[in-house]
């Protein structure tokens, strides 16, 4: 708009001259009614001519008047029309020179504006420059604020904030070293103030009271200071915290936080106050080594002697050294401690410490460092070597003793024999690991434990179905020796069920009065046929009280196992196999000091094999864990014996050397108890036709256990499903002279149904077949049997139970089942 051409317009308001205004397009129209009206009067003439030709003079006269009037008529009207026309120009040119000033103040405001939006861009440019520069300098200020965030957390001193604008002035944030320090989280520290670190049982400690002082006064000031206090953990150990202060200000300079530097001085501040006590009694006796001196200054020879006399009477050793490792002078104490004859002999032979006396010689570098830094030295404990070659471990206070110009001219010092106490430590040490193999094995042995269930199911199968079938086939027949060979190999899996009990110790031995030595010699001569000729046998009976509480399968077993173990070592090059037993009492050498006290037999074998490193030896009672290779163990057999020997309230040692041999020791307490090897044999009792229901969900089992209880004479009800034989038992509950049931069944136990039937029928005996919990059924008031059922054990238990139905109650079977039932 700003390129529109002006243009000349008239004022606003001018006007134009009427005869400007009539024009000559207005005459045109009155010409045109002059002539009309000429016309009309013409017509008018001529017509009242025709009429009336005597009426000349009034015709004429009337046509001109009417031409006249018609001619002022219309010229009348022209006028009027003119005026009209007049008023309408007017309004026009009013209204276009209002138009004309508002476009000239239109095209004024256009150029304002546009001089206003060019300012605006102006303005906005140099805004956004200033924006950018602001972002930048915001964004260095954040990062710097992020690195020192960082820097804090990662660093390794605790650190607090805590706010003075709120009440108490709590804390605002620690890092994750102040958790670490105090044992307290986050969240518990967040609002609290700093005192609750003092707190003992809620109270304030007397140590504190001046330092608190000290640092309230620097608060109340606004300044920073460095304060040392006696502080709590959040377990409750105390400790020494070296706090430091500094005041964070506003732009102002108002403080408004205080940042806290922590440190644990608690070590430090031990070997202060012990280096205190130290110098104290130090100076105390210089004090009264000076006192002496005084008062016998003329008695110099009398007082030297009596120093010499402590010196060299002292229980511990003091020495002086120089920095270049030989003695100034040392006590006849430090001189029999090191295993010389006298403190001249020390001094003689040993011309560098570091090299004669200590273990390691770089130690004596790190301790001339120390000295270098420290100028002393309190409770360093570390091994030297006597004159012998042996070892020992000694505890040493030093000092360095400096001359006027600040060098070291010797180092002396006291040393204390620590040999006992770090025995005792490492005794204390091989204990506690002692312990933590013991719970280990105690936890993989329960786990152990929960497989005999299952396992059991399908060896009662095996067991059961080929004692069926040996019955049937004829003695000399080849499907009878094939058949033997599977009973042969399920009874070996029972044994092995047992042994994985016996680990676990969820089984229950039949423990009685025993002697040793019969066993010893059964198991040396089924040992000897296993054997190869090059290993030679030798077993020695040491004793005759050879009596003590076991159970003799499982004493048999780990004699076996280690016997076995023992000629694996020598198999290769032979040796010797010895087997020994001799009474031992609790507290004498090589017996174990865990051991309760009294008599003991110890039972040792030994063999020249091939050895053991100290790493197998830690290893060697861990349940899996064997040298041998694939295929030839299963490492059971040691960590069956482990625990074995420990259910029996026994022991086992085992001391090993590469290229050496090894010897087993196992303890087992004595016992005074007569042994009774009397074990009358008796065949499976038959019944008399008595009606047995038979319940359990192993298909397989159930139809052995019915054919098996058929051939023994009894008439048998079998059920795979405990509910079905509950609903057939309720029909009629008088049907049944017995019920024998699985435990571990889906929809309902053994003892549920057990239950449910005692509730019809109380005085029922009942036996319930259970794998692995027989504990489970003390309190459930019926008999039990391990699987795999033995069919001796099983018929023995089904004729007690019915001889005595009529006289015992479900309380009562229960008192009797541990003298019945047993099956291993």
């Amino acid at each position: 708009m700003r390129n529109l051409k002006k243009t000349k317009e008239p004022a606003v308001g001018a006007k134009f001259p009427t005869w400007r205004r009539f024009s000559r397009w207005h005459y045109l129209p009155c010409l045109l009614a002059l002539a009309f009206g000429v016309f009309v009067s013409a017509l008018l003439f001529r017509v009242l001519q025709e009429q009336d030709e005597q009426s000349t003079f009034l015709r004429p006269v009337l046509g001109i008047t009417l031409s006249l009037v018609a001619t002022a008529v219309l010229i009348g009207y022209l006028i009027n029309s003119s005026r009209r026309t007049e008023k309408v120009e007017q309004l026009v040119d009013q209204r276009t020179a209002d138009l004309t000033e508002a476009n000239r103040l239109l095209l004024h405001e256009v150029e304002e504006r546009q001089r206003a939006e060019g300012a605006l861009e102006r303005v906005r440019a140099q805004l956004e420059l200033r924006v950018i520069e602001r972002t930048r300098e915001l964004t260095a200020v954040n990062d710097a604020f992020r690195l020192r965030d960082r820097a804090i957390a990662a660093a390794i001193n605790p650190v607090v904030i805590t706010d003075v604008n709120q009440p108490d002035h709590p804390i605002i944030y620690c890092n994750p070293a102040f958790e670490g320090m105090t044992g307290y989280t986050v969240a518990e520290v967040l609002g609290k103030n700093c005192r609750f670190l003092q707190l003992d049982r809620g109270h304030q400690v007397e140590e504190n009271r001046g330092a608190l002082e000290v640092l309230r006064g620097a608060i109340r000031c606004g300044e920073g200071c460095q304060v040392v206090l006696r502080n709590f953990k959040r377990d409750g150990t105390p400790f020494w915290n070296e706090l430091t202060i500094s005041p964070v200000r506003d732009p102002i300079g108002r403080v408004t936080h205080f940042l806290g530097f922590q440190a644990d001085i608690t070590r430090r501040k031990e070997a202060e106050e012990a280096l205190v006590k130290a110098r104290q009694e130090l100076e105390e006796r210089v004090a009264e080594r000076t006192v002496d001196l005084s008062r016998a200054n003329e008695s110099l020879k009398l007082a030297e002697a009596k120093y010499r006399g402590i010196f060299e009477n002292a229980v511990e050793g003091i020495y002086q050294s120089r920095p270049d490792g030989t003695y100034v002078s040392v006590n006849p104490a430090l001189a029999r401690m090191y295993g010389y004859t006298s403190p001249q002999d020390l001094m003689e032979k040993v011309k560098d410490i570091g090299k004669q006396i200590y273990l390691d010689s770089k130690f004596r570098d790190d301790f001339a460092r120390l000295m270098e830094e420290n100028h002393e030295v309190y409770g360093l404990e570390y091994q030297v070597r006597r004159r012998d070659g042996s070892t020992m471990w000694i505890c040493e206070h030093a000092r360095a003793v400096m001359d006027g110009k600040g060098s070291i001219l010797f180092y002396e010092g006291i040393i204390q024999d620590i040999s006992k106490r770090k025995h005792a430590e490492s005794e204390k040490n091989r204990l506690e690991e002692q312990l933590r193999q013991s719970q280990k094995m105690q936890a993989i042995g329960t786990l152990a434990g929960g497989i005999a269930h299952d396992f059991n199911n399908i060896l009662g199968a095996i067991i059961g179905f080929s004692e069926l079938t040996l019955d049937e086939l004829p003695l000399d027949s080849k499907p009878r020796r094939n058949l033997e060979q599977v009973h042969k190999a399920g009874m070996r899996a029972k044994d092995l069920v047992q042994q994985i009990l016996s680990f676990s110790r969820q089984n229950k031995a039949e423990r009685a009065a025993i002697k040793v030595g019969p066993i010893v010699k059964e198991v040396m001569k089924l040992v000897r046929a296993s054997l190869p000729s090059t290993i030679e046998m030798k077993v020695a009976i040491g004793t005759e009280q050879d009596s003590c509480v076991a159970d003799a399968v499982q004493v048999h077993q780990v004699l076996m196992n280690l016997c076995t173990n023992a000629g694996h070592a020598m198999r290769e090059k032979g040796g010797r196999l010895e087997v020994r037993l001799e009474a031992a009492t609790a507290g004498a050498p090589r017996v174990p000091s865990g051991l309760k006290a009294g008599p003991y037999l110890r039972l040792s074998v030994s063999d020249t094999g091939h050895g053991m490193e100290s790493t197998v030896q830690e290893r060697i009672f861990e349940p899996f864990f064997t040298t041998k290779p694939i295929g030839e163990g299963t490492g059971l057999g040691l960590s069956v014996v482990h625990g074995i020997i420990k259910s029996h309230g026994g022991e086992i040692t085992v001391s090993s050397a590469v290229h050496q041999g090894t010897t087993f020791e196992v303890f087992l307490p004595q016992s005074e108890m007569r042994a009774d090897d009397s074990k009358p044999e008796t065949g499976p009792a038959r019944g008399a036709s008595e009606r047995i229901l038979l319940v359990d969900d192993e298909e397989a089992l159930t139809f052995m256990m019915q054919q098996i209880l058929e051939k023994l004479g009894y008439q048998v009800t079998a059920f795979t499903n405990s509910r079905q034989a509950l609903e057939a038992f309720k029909a009629d509950p008088k049907a049944f002279d017995l019920v024998i049931t699985d435990q571990t069944m889906p929809r309902m136990t053994g003892a549920e149904l057990m239950a449910e039937v005692h509730s019809l029928r109380p005085e029922l005996p009942v036996i319930v077949c259970t794998g692995y919990d027989r504990n489970s059924m003390n309190s459930a008031g019926g008999l039990f049997i391990l699987k795999p059922v033995d069919v001796r054990v099983l018929a023995e238990m089904i004729r007690k139970a019915l001889t005595d139905k009529a006289k015992l109650a479900p309380q009562a079977l229960a008192i009797e089942q541990t003298a019945i039932a047993s099956v291993q």
